[in-house]
């Protein structure tokens, strides 16, 4: 394998292991029941 694909392969995996991590943190914080009470919350500073 060259170096460029080695390098281009490491992005990627840096990049698919960072939007696994964002799907799953994002589920958690909408699981948790926060995303209810920030909208509220934004509801009421409007």
């Amino acid at each position: 394998m060259s170096t460029f694909t080695l390098i281009v392969l490491l992005i990627a995996a840096l990049f698919l292991g960072w939007a696994v991590w964002f799907v799953i943190a994002m589920i958690r914080y909408i699981a948790s029941g926060q995303y209810d009470v920030d909208k509220r919350l934004r509801d009421i500073c409007r």
